[in-house]
């Protein structure tokens, strides 16, 4: 992996039985963000994005994806994506006392936190504004 190359770390979450998806999608943007983002920067992340997959957006792929075994479009209610520059930034995040106080106390009525999935690397682009980016995908 180049030097230069960010690391990547995606976190899939649940939320909470009882809570609907639109109370979700606010109580992340409205509360969750302005407490959390301050913390993530403190700690030299250059980029954080959320996806939210609203449950009405699945079918249509799922039906798509019946014929392909093995496939299969995943339920989850957030994606978070964090980029940083070494994984020191990801490890001292987590080390932090406030990422207890600022993330992991306040989702506690909002996640599900029996569960969750997370994934490491590095992302490389190869199409960027509709616009090829890299010379291999080019060809």
């Amino acid at each position: 992996m180049p030097e230069t190359q960010l690391v990547k770390i995606t976190v899939q979450h649940w939320r909470k039985e009882g809570v609907s998806e639109e109370d979700f999608v606010k109580w992340c943007k409205e509360e969750q963000v302005p407490r959390y983002v301050g913390l993530v920067k403190k700690h030299g992340f250059v980029r954080w994005t959320m996806c939210f997959t609203p449950s009405e957006r699945r079918p249509p792929l799922e039906a798509v994806l019946a014929a392909k075994p093995g496939y299969k479009v995943d339920d989850y209610d957030v994606v978070h994506n964090y980029y940083a520059p070494c994984l020191d930034n990801v490890v001292s995040l987590l080390a932090d006392p406030e990422y207890t106080a600022q993330a992991t106390e306040p989702e506690q009525a909002w996640i599900d936190t029996s569960r969750a999935s997370l994934q490491i690397g590095y992302e490389i682009v190869y199409l960027d504004d509709g616009e090829i980016v890299d010379a291999i995908a080019a060809g």
